[in-house]
C-alpha cells in the first residue's frame, strides 16, 4: 500500500491520490475497512489542508466507502 507523505506540496498530494486510488481497487469489506482506517490515520498526519479535508470527508462517508468493494464496482 502506498503511504501518504506527511510533507507539503505536489509529492504529498500525489501519494495521497495513489493511496486513495488503491483503496478503490480493493475487494472485500474487511480489507476495505483496514485500508480505510490506515488511510485516514495517515491523512491525519498530513500538513496539507486539502488532505485534512479529504480525511474529514472520508470519515463522514466511511460506511458507504467500505461497502463499495462488496458491490463489485470499479471506478
Amino acid at each position: 500500500m502506498t503511504t501518504a507523505k506527511r510533507g507539503k506540496g505536489p509529492k504529498a498530494r500525489s501519494e495521497a491520490n495513489k493511496a486513495l486510488f488503491q483503496f478503490y481497487r480493493i475487494k472485500g469489506y474487511r480489507k476495505a475497512h483496514e485500508m480505510l482506517t490506515s488511510l485516514t490515520d495517515q491523512f491525519a498526519l498530513s500538513k496539507l489542508k486539502e488532505i485534512q479535508t479529504l480525511r474529514k470527508t472520508l470519515m463522514k462517508w466511511r460506511e458507504p466507502c467500505k461497502a463499495h468493494p462488496e458491490a463489485g464496482l470499479r471506478i
